[in-house]
């Protein structure tokens, strides 16, 4: 589902919190980095939290991009970034290429049939 060109959807119209989740060894911490991928706009800020116990689930809520990194600077309003989402036992993840925004879903007839990518 996370893969690069990741579109993260936003929840209410002007506020940019997203959800990220998955599944690594029980009670392992996990650290998801967000970092700008615009040399002009630098914005980098890391997210923690660790897997339960019982089912090894873990979720963050991205703050979006409205707040300020740890510096103070604002990161650009809709990416491109890119995320990093590390466990503590060494597992590593990277998704390039993403975008806060609002995702549709278009359907029709037969008569307006197009491939997606």
């Amino acid at each position: 589902m996370f893969a690069d060109g990741l579109v993260l959807e936003t929840w209410a119209e002007g506020d940019e919190r997203s959800f990220v989740y998955g599944t690594a060894t029980k009670g392992t911490a996990v650290n998801l980095t967000m970092t700008s991928d615009d040399p002009a706009r630098p914005y980098e800020k890391t997210y923690y939290t660790a897997a339960d116990m019982k089912t090894g689930e873990w979720s963050v809520q991205l703050d979006g991009t409205y707040i300020r990194d740890p510096s103070g600077r604002p990161g650009p309003k809709f990416g491109p970034y890119h995320m990093t989402v590390c466990d503590a036992e060494g597992g590593e993840r990277h998704i390039a290429d993403v975008t806060y925004g609002t995702v549709y879903i278009c359907y029709g007839d037969s008569e307006m049939s197009r491939p997606l990518r």
